[in-house]
């Protein structure tokens, strides 16, 4: 077990396993302890909702972007709330004909009608610029 283990590691993990000083491992375990302690900090944390305050769409930016990047900042997000998320992205969106015609009348609704609403929107959009 203890000569196959080594040659299951690979990139970062098998480079600092060979720069390992050894003489402080007596057991398993104290390996185990130092590679949590090592590569504990690499982990990803999950953001707080506080973070979500911080998008707002920028006006060179499209809104379809913006729900993009919404996403993709809520996903990290623990303890998600969503009525604070549903607020910021509403106050986030920088159309106004889409914040006085369409998102205010979705205030108390959940993330998925706010989201579609505006998705449809972008789509409508799009459809008009086709034409």
């Amino acid at each position: 077990m203890c000569k196959v283990f080594p040659r299951t590691l690979y990139g970062f993990m098998h480079v600092w396993y060979h720069n390992l000083n050894f003489s402080f491992i007596l057991h398993f375990h104290d390996l185990i302890s130092k590679i949590i302690f090592y590569f504990s900090t690499s982990i990803p944390t999950k953001k707080n909702i506080i973070e979500l305050f911080t998008i707002t769409q920028q006006e060179d930016k499209s809104t379809r972007a913006n729900l993009q990047r919404f996403n993709k900042k809520m996903l990290n997000v623990k303890k998600l709330f969503e009525p604070i998320a549903i607020e910021t992205l509403i106050n986030g969106v920088y159309n106004y004909f889409l914040m006085g015609n369409v998102i205010y009348s979705l205030h108390g609704r959940n993330i998925v009608i706010v989201k579609q609403a505006i998705q449809d929107y972008i789509g409508m959009k799009k459809a008009i610029l086709i034409k």
